[in-house]
């Protein structure tokens, strides 16, 4: 395809028509029996997200509304809405360069294409293209700071003191930084664990942040994460979750997003059992054996968990939990 070699070298758009499962071999094979009017068609489609969407995508300094984006790019701002054929394309494209950048075009459990709208605002995401920044949020306890784009101090978690926020992805976009209270920042996945955690937290100590994911990440929580990480060197996270296949791959995710800096908390198989007393759930076999391709790190909870042949939860271990965070300023946790 003449395409590719028109695009300059190293360009988003040349990668993924060169590297990427959905680029120029697979388009071709779809489209090499097609009539020719429905191939020119194609060939257009595919030179206009190549070339003028892939290889002119936002700044990571200036995002842009995707819709915006669309507008300057084509001439219609639903160009690249999902359910038209340029949007579908772009996606598509989008998946195979996050894939290329993760290495993991050879993984069998990478989704090949993105599976639900979650994983579709990830990609724009990671575009530097913005969908919808008000419903997508996180929650977070005991914030120390955080520092608009232009340099002033906001002071909405200084007035918040240690209450918890509610920040949607539109406010945590304005900061250019913020601070935590203590360089070890924890993660939980529940928000009922959040928030028993917080209401038996000892008082007159210095408290470190929390932040509830309720459930796995979403863009906002992404981008809090990210802003606590990049203050500085020393901050760290810790993650507990469900003792399931999803709170082990929210675990993975974030320490691969993380590397040396998100470590996993009470993933172990002591507290496995403790969280199995406090009641589990069979776990089926296809779901069990997915744990494999987690990283060794969790190998003898997943071999425990195998052989129990059950889910256990978060909230089986809060006291725990708790007990952790009483002692964090006299001791460093136990991971």
């Amino acid at each position: 395809m003449s395409i590719a070699t028109e695009l300059p070298e190293g360009s988003q758009g040349r990668r993924w028509l060169v590297g990427g499962p959905h680029g120029q071999e697979w388009l071709f094979s779809r489209y090499k029996n097609a009539p020719v009017e429905e191939q020119e068609r194609q060939l257009a489609l595919i030179r206009f997200v190549a070339a003028g969407v892939l290889n002119q995508l936002p700044r990571s300094d200036r995002p842009e509304r995707l819709a915006l984006f669309a507008q300057h790019t084509s001439g219609d701002p639903h160009t690249l809405d999902p359910d038209r054929p340029a949007g579908r394309l772009f996606l598509l494209a989008l998946n195979d360069l996050a894939r290329i950048e993760e290495g993991t075009l050879s993984s069998p459990t990478t989704p090949i294409v993105p599976q639900d709208r979650a994983q579709e605002l990830r990609l724009y995401a990671d575009a530097r293209l913005l969908v919808d920044t008000i419903s997508s949020s996180v929650t977070v306890f005991n914030l120390a700071g955080a520092i608009y784009h232009r340099g002033l101090l906001d002071s909405l978690p200084q007035a918040a003191g240690e209450r918890v926020l509610l920040l949607p992805l539109r406010q945590l976009l304005e900061w250019q930084s913020v601070l935590p209270a203590r360089a070890d920042i924890y993660v939980f996945e529940n928000p009922q664990v959040f928030e028993e955690v917080i209401g038996e937290l000892r008082p007159g100590k210095a408290l470190p942040t929390l932040v509830c994911t309720s459930g796995w990440p979403s863009l906002a929580a992404l981008r809090l994460l990210d802003l606590l990480i990049a203050e500085s060197p020393d901050n760290r996270l810790h993650y507990s979750g469900d003792f399931d296949l999803k709170g082990l791959q929210i675990a993975a995710h974030l320490m691969a997003r993380y590397p040396g800096r998100c470590y996993p908390w009470r993933f172990d198989p002591d507290s496995y059992i403790l969280a199995m007393h406090a009641g589990g759930v069979p776990a089926n076999k296809t779901e069990l054996t997915a744990l494999n391709a987690l990283p060794d790190v969790f190998a003898s909870l997943v071999a425990m968990m195998q052989e129990k042949g059950k889910w256990a939860y978060q909230e089986g271990i809060v006291h725990l939990l708790i007990d952790d965070l009483n002692t964090f300023t006299q001791s460093l946790i136990h991971y």
